[in-house]
């Protein structure tokens, strides 16, 4: 099976001579592959893409498709449902989770790229800061006294000193819970 990534990758070049019989079996494989290819997707994926005429083009074109880079249309859904994102009843942890993957599919789509090292500190602080007040506004208004005293420290937390102080007072408030019921 392994063998077979060649096909779809472009490293098993098509043979030039298509009377060939080293064309006819290239010809039998890739055909199989493309079928493999087409009857794995869905009815209007595959439409969108049948009339490929080899492997290697199919999954070219489904890579494409499938990294969503430049797909300005997508990173706008994603910054709103970043901007959208709170925490109602779910756990912190929970909360946050959602929060890094997004942040992650963002920066898939729409990378930082930067030249220089120091540079690549300096933002990754700066977005970690970004990520921190997102995820601290987003809570639930049970924590709003722990997240004013974070927001207010003279210097934002780590992303994982605020999640660590948002779960101790988590665990403290259902501590505090059962201790009335």
């Amino acid at each position: 099976m392994k063998a077979l990534e060649g096909y779809v990758l472009g490293e098993v070049d098509e043979p030039v001579e298509k009377k060939s019989d080293e064309w006819k079996k290239w010809n039998t494989t890739d055909s199989c592959i493309l079928a493999w290819l087409l009857n794995s997707l869905s009815k209007s994926v595959a439409a969108s893409i049948d009339a490929l005429p080899i492997a290697k083009e199919v999954w070219k074109a489904l890579s494409q498709m499938d990294s969503g880079k430049g797909n300005v249309m997508l990173v706008s859904q994603l910054e709103d449902r970043v901007h959208d994102l709170n925490q109602g009843e779910k756990p912190s942890v929970t909360h946050v989770a959602e929060l890094k993957q997004l942040w992650a599919d963002l920066d898939h789509l729409d990378p930082l790229v930067l030249a220089h090292s120091e540079c690549v500190v300096v933002a990754k602080k700066l977005v970690e800061g970004r990520l921190v007040l997102k995820f601290l506004k987003g809570l639930n208004p049970k924590f709003e006294n722990r997240r004013a005293n974070l927001i207010h420290e003279t210097q934002l937390p780590s992303l994982e000193a605020a999640i660590a102080a948002i779960g101790q007072e988590e665990k403290s408030l259902k501590s505090n819970e059962k201790e009335m019921d």
